[in-house]
């Protein structure tokens, strides 16, 4: 009887442990212990799966524009328009000024200098610009948000500048730096060079690959020709023809920010050039003139040569 009851109960503790034992593929480590480990769940999730902070720079000063300034703000008088002399000369200062776009100080039409400080409700003011910064060894590190529409259109820029210049666009991996494509509503923005951080390149769903291509160029450090310290030697602005309310795009730019042009000459073919009929109060009148005679063509699709000299010099 004993020697019955113990058997029974050896073959019962056999059952139980089996029933109730480890399984390998429950041990941590192991690839198949959740579907979210797996090889092909690795794969077709982006990473990171959340995108990541965006970080804006605040302008340390910011004046609204019917505010009393520290620069003299006079209006100069051209035949049928009223020019702020802000856009006629070189400015003595890194004071620039902007627009309220979607919640960011915009300037020169898709230059983002941050987020306003707290309180600010105009719809336009005076911000200090700080010279970019460039990214280091020339790689960029690029994260495409998921919402973007056609991607492909973003890859198409990415590819032309890793082809053609020495700057290097990689996919993003948790760098400390990196630009951020996001949807924008109306424009195309970006900040000026490397602000530190992930910093967005805003993409309206018209944002082409040359607007793109452009942005980027932005996002490097280099600035609109039309708007270079040096402009007024190669280029006319024809300040009657211009809608007054784009009048700032075409103003110049404070002098360090020419420090990433190593000295390169105006290019009217680069594709930091606004065409000839951009902003026109008429589509048939030009809005600038070329100081040499020559026409002024539209805007190019691709970087000029020149553009990939300067990115190179730049970035060597």
């Amino acid at each position: 009887m004993n020697a019955r009851f113990i058997i029974i109960c050896f073959v019962l503790a056999l059952g139980l442990g089996y029933l109730f034992r480890t399984k390998p593929e429950a041990i941590q480590g192991n690839p198949e212990s959740t579907p979210f480990e797996s090889p092909v769940a690795v794969q077709t999730l982006p990473k990171p799966t959340v995108a990541p902070q965006v970080s804006g720079v605040v302008p340390p000063v910011i004046h609204p524009l019917n505010a009393p300034l520290p620069i003299e703000r006079p209006q100069a008088t051209l035949p049928g328009k009223r020019v702020n002399p802000r856009y006629l000369n070189k400015p003595k200062d890194m004071s620039v000024e902007f627009e309220m776009i979607n919640g960011l100080a915009v300037a020169y039409g898709d230059t983002i200098l941050g987020k306003p400080v707290a309180g600010f409700s105009e719809s336009r003011g005076i911000s200090d610009l700080s010279p970019a910064k460039y990214w280091d060894h020339g790689v960029v590190p690029y994260l495409i948000k998921n919402d973007v529409v056609d991607p492909d259109r973003v890859l198409r820029a990415i590819d032309y500048f890793n082809q053609h210049t020495h700057v290097r666009f990689v996919p993003y991996e948790n760098q400390p730096d990196a630009i951020l494509f996001q949807v924008g509503e109306e424009n195309c923005l970006s900040f000026l060079g490397k602000t530190g951080g992930v910093q967005p390149v805003f993409l309206s769903d018209k944002c082409r690959t040359p607007e793109i291509t452009h942005e980027l160029m932005h996002a490097l450090g280099f600035v609109h020709e039309q708007s270079r310290a040096d402009r007024d030697q190669y280029v006319e602005i024809l300040w009657q023809n211009i809608e007054e309310k784009y009048q700032p795009q075409f103003a110049m730019v404070p002098e360090p920010l020419m420090n990433a042009y190593y000295d390169s000459p105006f290019d009217s073919g680069s594709i930091m050039m606004y065409g000839p009929h951009v902003f026109s109060i008429n589509p048939e009148v030009n809005t600038m003139r070329l100081k040499s005679g020559q026409p002024l063509k539209s805007i190019p699709d691709t970087l000029s040569p020149s553009d990939v000299d300067r990115v190179n010099r730049l970035y060597p």
